[in-house]
């Protein structure tokens, strides 16, 4: 439930969608719905399952504007390979970098983007989420995964900033270590 109620408030804070429309959107009153996003009153589970489905299509709306971002800025997309994920795609884009050893580009890394949802059954109201990686060989042989695991609707604005985050991590990899 506090999960929900943080979600919408969240929307609501970047201006997604309005308390009235949320309220028409899933039926609940607005002084009901105010009320249980002020931290009030419960919502009954019926509400709680309004509440959720109104903000699945808002969560998807902003995966279907992330993909449409990777797309603009060179990504793209690859097949994805996972029993125990109920939805799932991955985006590529190689950026300048330490290159992996294994890598034909001998002056970028990959940069992967992955969007899923798990399949949980005890979760009534699972989301989907981003995850972002580097991943590849260093001057020893070594393998790494440097990965932010999950980025959830309000935060891919930093999509960009992770992925600096993690280029940067992957360069320091390739520097000498000092006794």
């Amino acid at each position: 439930m506090k999960d929900l109620i943080t979600r919408a408030n969240n929307f609501m804070a970047r201006g997604v969608i309005s308390q009235r429309s949320l309220a028409e959107q899933t039926g609940i009153a607005q002084g009901t719905l105010s009320r249980a996003l002020n931290g009030h009153v419960r919502l009954t589970p019926a509400q709680q399952d309004l509440l959720a489905a109104a903000l699945v299509e808002l969560g998807a709306h902003c995966y279907e504007v992330l993909e449409e971002m990777l797309l603009a800025r060179g990504y793209v997309e690859f097949p994805a390979q996972s029993d125990s994920i109920a939805f799932k795609k991955n985006w590529a884009v190689h950026v300048p970098g330490e290159p992996c050893r294994d890598n034909q580009r001998k002056d970028m890394i990959q940069v992967v983007v992955t969007i899923f949802q798990l399949a949980r059954a005890y979760d009534r109201h699972s989301r989907p989420s981003v995850s972002v990686d580097v991943t590849g060989t260093d001057d020893l042989g070594l393998w790494f995964k440097l990965e932010c695991y999950t980025l959830r609707e309000e935060q891919i604005g930093s999509l960009d900033d992770v992925v600096k985050r993690l280029v940067r991590s992957w360069n320091l990899l390739h520097q000498p270590v000092t006794p």
